[in-house]
């Protein structure tokens, strides 16, 4: 930990490979990034040059996309292997296990990995699922697992019942 006092900054960061995970926390942090520090039960880290709110506070999905919704970003996306490994690490670097991410899938899907979109639209094209997943517990649609959330320290992907309560992970629009 490294206080810049001239500052008035505390970085709490940690390195793995070429991916940084910084929380900031201090009224001297950038414009763009007070409105979350104000956000109870979150941090603020940066994943391959995007900025990540990862929110311990539990929450529905609609509750964190509504949290999200209030401070100017979206529940997050993970569209690349490289920004995966960073948002699990910093997961597990903030004590995160799971998370909700802005996966969700339309109704009335004919199975269970059939429809997925980012926030509602535009379609996922890229999901990286854990094994075995989406599954919607049996492997037979029913609309119940209509969510995605994500696992420290990997960051891969699973449907869950959107209902669940969990932390969530925002990030800008």
């Amino acid at each position: 930990m490294m206080m810049n006092t001239a500052l008035g900054l505390l970085f709490a960061a940690a390195a793995c490979g070429r991916y940084q995970f910084e929380a900031i926390a201090d009224e001297g942090a950038p414009d763009a990034a007070r409105t979350l520090l104000e956000m109870p039960g979150c941090v603020l880290a940066t994943c391959d040059g995007v900025a990540l709110h990862l929110c311990s506070t539990l929450a529905t999905w609609q509750e964190g996309q509504a949290a999200c919704t209030a401070a100017s970003s979206t529940l997050a996306r993970i569209e690349t292997a490289s920004h995966a490994v960073c948002v699990g690490y910093a997961m597990a670097s903030a004590g995160i296990e799971y998370a909700w991410i802005g996966l969700v899938q339309a109704p009335g899907q004919p199975a269970p990995d059939v429809g997925w979109t980012w926030n509602g639209s535009p379609a996922a094209t890229t999901i990286f699922w854990a094994p075995a997943e989406p599954s919607d517990i049996d492997a037979v649609e029913s609309d119940e697992h209509d969510c995605g959330r994500v696992q420290a320290p990997n960051a891969l992907a699973a449907d869950r019942n959107c209902g669940d309560r969990m932390a969530y992970l925002c990030a800008p629009r």
